[in-house]
């Protein structure tokens, strides 16, 4: 009795495969190298100016982030700014934990946690001491109490340039905003008839009209997210910035006077 084996034989991988793994992961790790190696304590920040001489920066004796901050910066990119955001759902002003007037400039491009941000270039004083205001409106939750870390991403090339006008362009058309008010405008009447059912239901059915009730809160809340991405919404949040000034301006030349 004999018995056959039969051997499966696996092809090595070439010598250009090869090459090009090693070529990915070293521009990979090279590119996340040059982002961490860019950090700076928050204290040094505040020593002195860096903007003439960068290479003058002190890079010894300070904290560069936790391993989780490392990976998120080495996967997203962007050069690590000192401090924290305090940014609040729907407006354009980010409080700030220091001041970034000597490092930030209107038109600069931002990550705060992982959202890209811009800095408003139509404001002269875009970065003030405490605050930064942004392009467009803070799309994501509030955070208050522990904030997020801040990463300057370097300048677009121009075909990225070019990418971004477009899609700001067709963001802007009527056609685009028109969409996103009926879709905020059907799910506003959608809770508000939801509600009407539950309360009418109250008495009868008091179990079913609380599940009305919390579908029409989670309706409620999103026509109230939805209406942060109209540019109606951004004109507003100028307008309360403009009005703000002038009042705050029309107080100092009283307490001049």
């Amino acid at each position: 009795m004999s018995s056959s084996t039969t051997s499966c034989s696996l092809e090595a991988p070439s010598s250009a495969t090869w090459a090009s793994v090693t070529f990915s992961l070293a521009f990979r790790r090279a590119r996340a190298k040059y982002f961490i190696m860019q950090n700076i304590a928050d204290v040094c920040w505040e020593v002195a100016d860096f903007s003439t001489n960068l290479k003058k920066r002190p890079e010894i004796g300070f904290s560069i982030g936790s391993v989780a901050e490392l990976r998120e910066q080495a996967k997203q990119g962007g050069v690590r700014l000192p401090g924290c955001a305090f940014p609040v759902a729907g407006e354009k002003k980010v409080r700030v934990s220091h001041d970034l007037r000597q490092i930030l400039r209107p038109d600069d491009r931002l990550r705060i946690g992982k959202r890209t941000c811009r800095v408003n270039p139509a404001r002269s004083e875009a970065v003030s001491k405490t605050h930064i205001h942004l392009r467009f409106c803070w799309l994501g939750q509030s955070e208050q109490e522990n904030g997020l870390r801040m990463y300057r991403i370097p300048p677009q090339a121009h075909t990225s340039k070019l990418w971004t006008i477009s899609g700001r362009e067709a963001y802007e058309n009527q056609l685009t905003q028109g969409f996103i008010k009926r879709y905020r405008g059907y799910h506003s009447a959608l809770a508000r008839y939801q509600l009407a059912t539950a309360q009418r239901l109250r008495r009868l059915i008091p179990d079913l009209a609380d599940r009305i009730e919390k579908l029409s809160m989670k309706h409620h809340k999103l026509q109230s997210r939805i209406k942060l991405w109209t540019v109606e919404w951004q004109y507003v949040l100028e307008a309360r910035e403009k009005k703000k000034e002038r009042d705050a301006r029309g107080n100092d030349a009283q307490r001049g006077t």
